[in-house]
């Protein structure tokens, strides 16, 4: 009892008159160089017990009331060595359950080269146990800031110093205070684990029901932290602001639980993390914000479960990321209700959406990642029985992946209320790898843009892989959604595709066909790019055969959309049915040959029906002509005897062919021939000839006309089609 008289005494010269027994004990453990132990603190399910007198079974714990509150300005006075025989140890000012009345205010104390001692205030709190203290760190530099399990009102560290830990595991922060560390320099790691900020209540779990977000409760704006900042399932009812802060190791906030719904939980824009950002199984409602942040490692949101329905949920925009972006389930399925923006922004490593169900914003995609650079591959295929669900869309708009974009399984449907955005929109977007698509959930529907973009290899189970199509009957729900999918691909090049299995190449007809929905296509649903780039593949890949088949379906689909005048679709029909676009030489010969057994049949038909005769230029040189060529006498008309009129030198009419035998056809086929080829002659059109005398005689003979005129056309046609030399692909 003389230490007690003796200290009381020393407070009271110093300016503290009517000391408690609480400053009094802390003095004489700062005397003994020991801890001052004023209460019980129950610390991470461990209870250290509180201050007692006696020892052994005497020992009687006396309550934290009955020993009175700790003025902060003892506590100050103590940490500036202005109580008169008192020194800190080495280890600090370290005091356990206080209860400490006023400010502590050490504004502007110490300096780098002389630090203020450590500050350890372990389980300490208010006036009352549920009552917080205030404590004024402006300016101040101290070799260390312990205040594990604390109750504070507030925390003011504007550009405060700490050359060692700064500890606040387990701190209550409540309603309406905030921890404010702008500009701070803290040397060691920042330990805020286990913390409640202004979150006012006991049930961790009610998180959706949280009170409403108080603002900033957590502030290091532009704080230069030297290691790791730790906030493990802490319960923040407000913003946590780390906005261009430098943090020397990673940022670790698994479990943690944020409210701010409408507003923002996390901000680190523009901040540089060294090692990762781990926010798994993280619990938010309100926006995360990493706009132009350098993170050096992962960005983890394993698990985790971000809602902003009506904004976005997580802000990435210029984000430079070493590692990866991984939103895949561990223990349980990731869900974000609110968009994901990565525009402009650089990912080393992947971009893993295996499993996660993303629900964009109303007009706006799930995920917009648009002129973004990944330099691995982007997953979203299933994990943990889960497939990965995005409805509003999967934006990359002009962005670079290195490595794959795999879609296995994935469901992408649009937004209710925009029913008409792409689901998946990769206008523009280069593809070092592959696109892999070992199928879409069947649910899939909306429509795919691929216009521009291009790939190394179109890996998609032969064109089979882009679940229903969109055309058919009908093509969309009483809604006006569409019911399948419906492809954009003017523009959309690939360097590759496998070989179909058992070479069935309809996938990849039905695959160029889903640029349509409905069941006839329009002249605007016709682009040659798409079907180009086909043939060009298939030459490359050695498919020649394959190549010219879809040419010529390129060609008939064009007549099919109606993309040109009706007398161009006219002839485009008949090339294609006759000569096979030009790429089909033996259906050329076909028609060539059909159309010379064509004229032989008509002329066969000509000459049964008495039309053709011989021609008169068929000289009778048989011995009785040539004897009447002896003068003849003259007589009146119609006197001259008819035995001695002259016989006709000229052989008579008779018809060109008489009965059917080889001989006769060949010379009819022959004749044929001879009208439809326009360059060579076979001499053969000099046999016969109409009679005029037919009654028929203009029929006929246009009929013939029109016969060798056509067949002109159609040799040139087979001309054509044998050298190649209309082959456009």
């Amino acid at each position: 009892m003389a230490d007690v008289t003796n200290w009381r005494v020393v407070l009271e010269q110093a300016g503290f008159g009517g000391p408690s027994f609480a400053e009094v004990a802390l003095c004489a453990a700062v005397a003994r160089g020991d801890w001052a132990v004023l209460g019980a603190v129950k610390l991470g399910g461990v209870e250290l017990p509180g201050f007692a007198l006696g020892a052994g079974p005497g020992r009687v714990t006396v309550p934290p009331e009955h020993l009175g509150t700790v003025r902060g300005a003892v506590l100050r006075a103590l940490l500036l060595g202005a109580v008169p025989g008192l020194t800190l140890s080495p280890s600090g000012l370290r005091v356990q359950g206080a209860r400490i009345s006023g400010e502590l205010n050490l504004a502007d104390q110490g300096s780098r080269d002389q630090p203020l001692p450590p500050l350890v205030l372990v389980g300490c709190t208010g006036e009352t146990e549920t009552a917080g203290f205030t404590l004024a760190l402006r300016d101040a530099c101290l070799r260390g800031l312990n205040l594990i399990g604390g109750t504070l009102a507030g925390l003011e560290g504007l550009r405060l110093h700490v050359q060692g830990e700064t500890n606040l595991h387990g701190v209550t922060v409540l309603p309406g205070g905030a921890i404010n560390l702008i500009r701070a320099d803290l040397a060691g790691a920042l330990i805020v684990r286990d913390a409640d900020l202004a979150w006012g209540r006991d049930a961790a779990d009610a998180w959706l029901v949280a009170p409403p977000a108080a603002g900033t409760v957590l502030n290091c704006n532009g704080a230069r932290i030297g290691a790791s900042v730790y906030l493990r399932q802490t319960r923040a009812a407000g913003l946590l602001d780390f906005v261009g802060a430098s943090i020397g190791g990673t940022l670790d906030a698994d479990d943690a639980v944020l409210q701010a719904p409408g507003g923002e939980a996390l901000n680190a824009d523009g901040a540089s993390v060294a090692g990762g950002v781990f926010l798994r199984r993280l619990k938010a409602e309100g926006a995360l914000r990493f706009v132009g942040a350098r993170i050096g490692g992962d960005l983890a949101l394993l698990s985790a479960d971000l809602r902003q329905p009506k904004g976005y949920a997580l802000s990435c925009d210029g984000m430079r990321l070493g590692g990866a972006l991984f939103l895949s389930p561990d223990g349980q399925r990731s869900r974000v209700q609110g968009q994901i923006r990565l525009l402009g922004a650089e990912i080393g490593g992947n971009c893993v959406l295996n499993g996660a169900a993303l629900t964009g914003p109303p007009g706006q995609p799930a995920v917009d990642a648009h002129s973004a650079r990944i330099g691995g591959s982007l997953l979203a295929y299933p994990a943990d029985g889960e497939v990965c669900t995005i409805q509003g869309g999967l934006h990359a708009l002009g962005a670079r992946i290195e490595g794959w974009l795999n879609l296995r399984q994935a469901v992408l449907t649009p937004h209710p209320e925009a029913p008409n955005d792409p689901v998946l929109d990769l206008r523009h977007t280069s593809i070092g790898n592959r696109l892999h698509l070992p199928g879409l959930g069947a649910e899939s529907r909306g429509v795919v843009d691929l216009s521009h973009a291009s790939v190394t290899l179109l890996d998609d189970q032969d064109g089979l892989a882009w679940g229903p199509a969109s055309h058919g009957e009908p093509s969309r729900d009483a809604a006006g959604h569409l019911t399948g999918l419906k492809l954009v691909l003017d523009g959309f090049t690939y360097q590759r595709i496998p070989d179909p299995e058992r070479g069935d190449w309809a996938g990849r007809e039905a695959f160029l066909k889903r640029q349509f929905e409905g069941t006839r296509p329009e002249p605007r649903d016709f682009k040659p790019q798409p079907w180009e780039q086909l043939i060009k593949t298939l030459r490359i890949q050695g498919h020649a055969e394959q190549a010219e088949r879809f040419a010529r379906m390129k060609r008939d689909f064009a007549i099919e959309c109606r993309a040109e005048h009706w007398l161009r679709r006219g002839w485009g029909r008949f090339v294609g049915v006759f000569f096979g676009h030009y790429y089909h030489p033996l259906r050329a010969l076909g028609s060539a040959a059909g159309y010379a057994l064509l004229g032989m049949l008509l002329l066969g038909v000509a000459n049964y029906c008495g039309q053709l005769t011989k021609k008169r230029n068929d000289v009778d040189l048989t011995a009785a002509s040539l004897g009447v060529l002896a003068p003849f006498p003259s007589y009146p008309p119609g006197a001259a005897p008819a035995q001695s009129r002259p016989p006709a030198i000229l052989g008579a009419a008779e018809a060109c062919w008489d009965g059917v035998s080889f001989g006769t056809v060949a010379e009819a086929l022959g004749s044929a021939l001879d009208m439809m080829l326009p360059v060579v002659d076979l001499h053969q059109d000099q046999r016969c000839e109409v009679t005029e005398k037919a009654s028929a005689h203009g029929f006929w003979a246009f009929l013939l006309l029109f016969y060798s005129v056509f067949g002109w056309v159609v040799s040139s046609l087979a001309v054509i089609t044998f050298s190649g030399v209309a082959k456009k692909d």
